[in-house]
């Protein structure tokens, strides 16, 4: 069940996005579409080479080392490292778009479960901070 609540929030950080983004493409990877905007906007590392990668890594016996590589901040592309709110939304991403339709028993989520649901909320609130309070806020 927790497992199912924590899909659900990548779920409404990724809707949020393409609300916001105005991305109503049909494209099946929309989550990666809104991601690449919200990195051009926001001048965040959230380009095509990351996504690629975290999609590779947090397929099948990769997605412990992945995880807690990007919980530790020792996680890198192209000797680039990925940390803070790029971390935050890496796990948003990998989880929605790959790990949550096969999630089995990992270790690394349960081990590791308060600090990947508070990195899936900072991107939460970083979607809602950056876009929505201006217009909630006078």
């Amino acid at each position: 069940m927790a497992l199912g609540l924590l899909f659900d929030f990548c779920q409404i950080v990724e809707n949020l996005l393409r609300i916001e983004l105005q991305d109503r493409t049909a494209d099946p990877w929309m989550f990666a579409s809104s991601l690449e905007k919200l990195s051009r906007t926001k001048s965040l590392g959230l380009g095509r080479d990351l996504r690629v990668r975290v999609n590779d890594d947090f397929k099948g016996n990769r997605l412990n080392q992945s995880l807690q590589d990007l919980i530790s901040n020792q996680y890198s592309v192209d000797g680039r490292q990925i940390s803070g709110t790029e971390a935050d939304f890496a796990i948003t991403y990998g989880l929605r778009n790959t790990a949550a339709h096969q999630i089995v028993n990992y270790s690394v989520i349960s081990d590791d479960f308060d600090t990947i649901v508070q990195m899936v909320f900072k991107s939460l609130c970083y979607t809602v901070e950056q876009y929505y309070m201006p217009t909630i806020v006078p």
